[in-house]
C-alpha cells in the first residue's frame, strides 16, 4: 500500500525536475501497485490435498484385471472409474480455476478525443486529447471475492470427499452381501444334498410300503423348497455382481474368475470404530458458511466507493499570431485526474443483498446444528445395533453352533450303531446347517453396521 511519504517523494521528484509527466506516472504506479498489492494480499490459497485416493480419481479409467484378491483392489478400480466421482472432481477443479479467474484490477482504458472545432488557448489551438484511465476497486471487495471463491472450491472438495466415502461404503456393503450369498449358497447346497439323500431313502421305503405317503411327500416338499431357495440365492448373488459392475463402470462384464472363491467378510483395515474424523457432510456446511461470510463482507464493501485515476495528454499546435508562429507555444499539456465513484444509487438493492447474505448465514448455521444432530443420532443407532448384532453373533458362534455340532457328532455315533434312524440324523445335520446360516446372517449384520459406522465417522 502506498504511504504519504511515498507520495511526498513523488511530488518532490516532480517539482525538482519540472516534469508533470514523470510526476503523474509515479503517482499512478504508486496507486496501482499499492492497491493491487493490498488486494492480492487478501487472496486465500487454493485448497490442496495429499490424499492418495485423489490421484486415483484424477487418473484415467482402468480396466479390471481377470482376478482380484481383496476388497481394497476393488475400491481402487471404483475410484479410478466412477463417473460421479470424476464429475465431483471436475467441479472442484472448476472452483479452483474460478478463484484464479477473479480479476484484481480491471483493464485500463485508453481513449482519444478529437476537437472538431479546435479550442484556442494561450499556447495554441488544442486538436487532440489522449486519455489513459484505471479503475481501482476498494481492496476489501477483491479480498472478499477471493475468500468466497476459495471457500466455494473447498466446499466442492468436501462434496468430493463425501461422494468418495459413500462409494466406498456401498462397495463394502456389496462385498459383504457377495460373501454372505456365496457362503449361503454353499450351506444350502449341503442342505439340499441331505434332503435329496433322505428323499431317496424314503422313496425306497415308500415303494416297499414301510412309510406313509404323507411322510414321503413331506420330504419331497422340503427338497423342492430348498431347491427353489437355492436358485433364489443364486439370483441374489448375480444381482449383487451387477450392482458392483455398476459402481465399477466397466465397459465389459466382469469375468467369471474375477472374484475369489472364498470371500472373507471382515476386513481388518476397514473398521476402527474408536477413531473418528470430521465428516465431509459437516465440512461442506462449514465451507459454505465461510463462503457466505465472505459474501456478506463483499455486500458491505459494495457501499464503499471505487477509485479512478487517469492521465490526459492534449496535443496542441503552435499559436499563430499575424501569420507567425509564437515562440515557446504549442506545448502539450498533461492533466492528472483522480476520482471516486459515488455509491448513491441502488442503495436499497445493496442493503437487501447484505440482509440476504446475513439470513443465508443464519440458515447455514441452523443446517449445521441439524446435521450434527443427525450424524450423532445415526452414529448412536449404528453403534447400538452393532452391539446388539455382536451379542447375537457371539451367542451363535460360542454356544449354539458348537452345541449343534456336538449333537450331530453324537447322532452320527448312534446312527452308526443303528440306535437312531436316518431321518432323525438328517434333521440334526440340517438344524446344524440352519444355525450356521444364522451365524453368517449375524456376521453380515455385524459387518454391515460396522461399515455404516465407519462412514458416519468419516472413514
Amino acid at each position: 500500500m502506498f504511504s504519504n511519504s511515498c507520495i511526498g517523494d513523488s511530488m518532490l521528484y516532480g517539482l525538482k525536475h519540472q516534469s508533470v509527466l514523470k510526476f503523474c506516472t509515479l503517482v499512478c504506479f504508486n496507486l496501482l501497485f499499492g492497491f493491487s498489492g493490498s488486494a492480492l494480499a487478501g487472496q486465500n490459497e487454493s485448497p490442496q490435498t495429499t490424499f492418495p485416493w485423489v490421484d486415483l480419481v484424477k487418473g484415467e479409467a482402468v480396466q479390471a484385471p481377470s482376478r482380484i484378491s481383496n476388497l481394497d483392489e476393488l475400491i481402487k478400480i471404483a475410484l479410478s472409474n466412477n463417473s460421479l466421482l470424476k464429475a465431483e472432481y471436475a467441479a472442484w477443479q472448476m472452483g479452483l480455476e474460478a478463484v484464479e479467474a477473479i480479476i484484481t484490477l480491471p483493464d485500463p482504458s485508453l481513449s482519444m478525443g478529437y476537437f472538431v472545432e479546435p479550442v484556442e488557448t494561450a499556447q495554441g489551438p488544442q486538436k487532440l486529447k489522449l486519455s489513459l484511465g484505471q479503475s481501482i476497486p476498494w481492496p476489501s471487495k477483491t479480498s472478499a471475492r477471493n475468500q468466497a471463491g476459495s471457500a466455494a472450491a473447498e466446499r466442492s472438495f468436501e462434496e468430493l470427499s463425501d461422494a468418495k466415502l459413500r462409494l466406498v461404503r456401498d462397495l463394502r456393503l456389496l462385498w459383504i452381501e457377495l460373501a454372505h450369498s456365496q457362503q449361503s449358497i454353499h450351506l444350502n447346497e449341503e442342505k439340499l444334498k441331505l434332503a435329496k439323500d433322505l428323499e431317496a431313502v424314503h422313496r425306497n421305503n415308500y415303494a416297499s410300503g414301510s412309510i406313509a405317503h404323507f411322510k414321503f411327500s413331506s420330504v419331497q416338499i422340503q427338497t423342492l423348497t430348498l431347491a427353489d431357495h437355492l436358485e433364489n440365492l443364486r439370483e441374489q448373488h448375480f444381482r449383487t455382481i451387477l450392482k458392483i459392475e455398476s459402481l465399477l463402470e466397466l465397459d465389459h462384464p466382469l469375468p467369471g474368475t474375477f472374484f475369489p472363491e472364498n470371500i472373507a467378510i471382515s476386513n481388518p483395515l476397514m473398521f476402527n470404530t474408536e477413531e473418528e474424523a470430521k465428516h465431509p457432510r459437516l465440512g461442506v456446511l462449514e465451507k459454505y458458511l465461510e463462503q457466505t461470510g465472505a459474501e456478506e463482507q463483499l455486500a458491505k464493501a459494495e457501499f464503499l466507493p471505487d477509485w479512478r485515476i487517469g492521465i490526459d495528454y492534449i496535443i496542441t499546435d503552435k499559436k499563430i499570431l499575424n501569420g507567425v508562429k509564437v515562440q515557446d507555444s504549442g506545448k502539450n499539456p498533461i492533466i492528472a485526474s483522480f476520482g471516486i465513484s459515488l455509491p448513491i444509487w441502488n442503495f436499497g438493492n445493496k442493503r437487501s443483498a447484505l440482509r440476504s447474505s446475513q439470513w443465508k448465514g443464519r440458515q447455514i448455521e441452523e443446517m449445521q446444528k441439524q446435521e450434527i444432530s443427525e450424524l450423532k443420532k445415526e452414529t448412536g443407532i449404528a453403534t447400538s445395533l452393532m452391539k446388539d448384532k455382536e451379542r447375537r453373533f457371539s451367542l451363535l458362534e460360542t454356544l449354539l453352533v458348537p452345541k449343534a455340532q456336538e449333537i450331530v457328532e453324537v447322532m452320527e455315533q448312534t446312527y452308526v450303531s443303528q440306535a437312531t434312524d436316518i431321518e432323525t440324523y438328517t434333521r440334526a445335520k440340517q438344524e446344524y446347517l440352519d444355525l450356521k446360516l444364522q451365524l453368517i446372517d449375524a456376521l453380515r449384520a455385524v459387518e454391515t453396521e460396522k461399515v455404516k459406522l465407519a462412514y458416519l465417522r468419516g472413514k
